[in-house]
């Protein structure tokens, strides 16, 4: 990935036309100049200047950007903004605050990880009934499908790789469990090497050689036989997409093959016309900001047999750790989106990134919306149960 000072033709583009300003869920939320991307390319023209230095003050401000990238496409000069706002984290990493280089130790670290995990059991206690704060965690760390054994219903050559993500692995398997169910019904053979956290905190903190470094311990971890590599997350297929990024010679050229094998379970369903029960009920969808395939995404729903009630796009405001360090901001964006879905009559949102999730649960409990986040591979496991 480039450096900091290689975006300064980039940079110098942006005309600060702030078209910008329409589509920022920080700048809408806010309506501060300085959380948009063309307020940050202000800031930033003065260190490329040298009029300015990065500080903890500029690292802060930076740190509003979600990074979520929807500037991108209303962008006359097509400006990657949330590349350049990385790249500048990175150059400024030692003004991180503390509590966020603790966060990136515990994902960095299987131990921590699986320590951290047990908070699951968290549920189970009777205080998660008289407080907010406990019902997202009750919400959010409760399996709404349990792994069961299934018969399958027809044979398959294929063999894939499960990627499950830190949230499978540690603190909800549900998605996990229902991803291993739809494979086994279809009579595919599929393997959950013991991968790492696929970093894709530590690449929006700006940690891009810790990036570099879990991406080749995952990658390594993928046997070259098998046909697909699967995610339930699309947080961690975007990270694989950034791996090649990241690597050179035979390290970058094992990255594109592989990531040439990667797909989405929503893509992968639809590519290989999977025979799935008819499910009811209405749905809306909310659209993570790193899908890649959300055509297929709208396809699977409608052919599960879904209803698939149409509602404005917006954000949940939980990109990377912004949720924890941005917090106000975050949680008027997670309000605004439960209300919305709540508006468009519908109790059951699908999506398909478990931060969105977390955005989505917290959203509906602080508005008092009564609506229900799963995944959508939750909903096409429930008829085969």
């Amino acid at each position: 990935m480039k450096k900091f000072q290689d975006y300064k033709d980039e940079i110098y583009t942006c005309s600060r036309c702030g078209l910008c300003q329409s589509v920022c869920p920080v700048f809408l939320a806010t309506g501060k100049e300085t959380t948009v991307s063309r307020g940050f390319f202000s800031t930033l023209m003065g260190v490329v200047k040298g009029h300015l230095k990065f500080n903890k003050k500029l690292r802060k401000n930076i740190d509003m950007c979600l990074t979520c990238n929807k500037c991108n496409a209303f962008c006359p000069s097509g400006i990657d903004a949330s590349k350049i706002i990385t790249a500048a984290r990175a150059e400024c990493m030692g003004y991180i605050p503390l509590w966020k280089k603790l966060i990136l130790r515990v994902f960095y670290s299987k131990m921590f990880l699986h320590l951290s995990g047990y908070i699951r059991l968290y549920r189970f206690l009777p205080v998660l009934d008289f407080c907010k704060a406990g019902r997202i965690l009750h919400e959010f760390l409760t399996p709404f499908v349990q792994y069961k054994p299934q018969k399958p219903l027809k044979k398959s050559n294929l063999r894939v790789v499960i990627f499950p993500g830190c949230i499978n692995k540690y603190f909800n398997s549900s998605s996990l469990n229902a991803m291993k169910m739809l494979f086994e019904k279809q009579g595919i053979e599929y393997i959950i090497p013991d991968f790492e956290c696929c970093t894709m905190p530590a690449y929006s903190a700006g940690d891009l050689e810790g990036f570099r470094d879990f991406a080749l311990k995952n990658l390594k971890l993928i046997p070259s036989d098998i046909d697909y590599v699967i995610f339930d997350c699309a947080s961690c297929k975007k990270a694989f997409a950034l791996y090649p990024e990241f690597l050179q010679g035979d390290e970058k050229a094992l990255a594109e093959g592989i990531f040439a094998k990667c797909k989405h379970i929503n893509e992968f369903l639809v590519d290989f016309d999977f025979d799935l029960p008819n499910s009811d009920g209405s749905v809306a969808y909310h659209k993570p900001c790193h899908l890649d395939c959300f055509d297929e995404t709208q396809e699977l729903i409608k052919k599960s047999g879904l209803d698939l009630v149409p509602v404005q796009e917006s954000c949940c405001g939980s990109g990377g750790l912004f949720f924890i360090e941005n917090f106000t901001i975050s949680n008027s964006l997670a309000q605004k989106r439960a209300q919305e879905i709540t508006d468009a009559n519908v109790d059951t949102v699908i999506t398909d990134c478990p931060l969105c999730r977390l955005g989505l649960i917290k959203g509906g409990v602080l508005s008092d919306c009564n609506i229900k986040v799963r995944q959508l591979t939750e909903l096409l496991i429930k008829p085969f149960k």
